[in-house]
């Protein structure tokens, strides 16, 4: 029988959820690999209009909703799986899909000790995924992070910069589903925030832009010092309310 430990990331919490065959149990904890070296998935929902999803990772329908991860749109969750192959149908929550139908469903091939990213974004007209195994960097020197981009905003292509320097410098030409490479940034006492803008790689107009806080200080539980991030871009171009294109970071570390 497998075993399929879920963590839930939101607003800097941790939910613990243990998912064996249909029954789910749930604690907060500190984050640790479960034992056993299992494949580990970031799930992104990056879908439009602030659609909440749940995440159906038991491979039988129909869906049981009380017992599926909820996943508020803008937001992702890491899963451990065991699984060779791990199925994942996305639902929606509210009325605006067929019954029982989901945005998207799939099979991921996995590998054991491995990292994996499934974005599930709005296509042309129903629900797309983009699914690839991660690289996550090492850290080659103390006073430094990496940052990457991810465009998973139905939109022209974008351009990245960090305020201040010339459009494009950071990456340049970022079509829609696309993820680029990491950068390593310099981190020391004087770098205090850092100001990454997105901007339309055709026209320069800005998108969005995210700053980070206090980068500078040395303590346990800084949200970028040592860590692999990526800013993911969502939204809909001139959208406004739920749909203002905005950045999102997610931490591989």
């Amino acid at each position: 029988m497998k075993v399929i430990f879920i963590h839930h990331l939101k607003h800097r919490q941790c939910f613990i959820l243990l998912l064996l065959a249909v029954v789910l149990m749930s604690a907060c904890t500190k984050q640790k690999t479960p034992e056993g070296n299992p494949a580990t998935i970031f799930l992104f929902n990056a879908l439009e209009n602030g659609t909440m999803v749940r995440a159906n990772l038991s491979g039988s329908h129909p869906i049981k909703y009380i017992t599926a991860l909820p996943l508020q749109a803008r937001n992702y969750s890491k899963v451990y799986s065991d699984l060779a192959v791990q199925p994942v149908a996305f639902f929606a929550s509210a009325d605006t899909m067929p019954a029982d139908a989901p945005v998207w469903s799939g099979d991921l091939p996995l590998e054991r000790g491995k990292i994996y990213s499934l974005f599930i974004v709005n296509g042309s007209n129903k629900g797309e995924h983009v699914f690839q195994e991660e690289n996550v960097p090492g850290f080659k020197a103390d006073s430094v992070t990496y940052m990457r981009f991810a465009n998973m905003g139905n939109g022209p292509a974008i351009s990245v910069n960090i305020k201040g320097q010339p459009n494009g410098s950071l990456v340049n030409g970022l079509n829609f589903k696309g993820i680029s490479s990491y950068a390593e940034i310099p981190m020391n006492s004087t770098v205090n925030n850092i100001t990454y803008q997105v901007r339309n790689a055709a026209t320069g107009d800005l998108i969005a832009e995210h700053t980070t806080i206090d980068m500078n200080l040395y303590i346990n539980g800084n949200s970028y010092l040592h860590r692999a991030i990526t800013l993911v871009l969502t939204g809909k171009p001139g959208g406004t309310g739920q749909d203002m294109q905005r950045l999102t970071p997610v931490s591989y570390q």
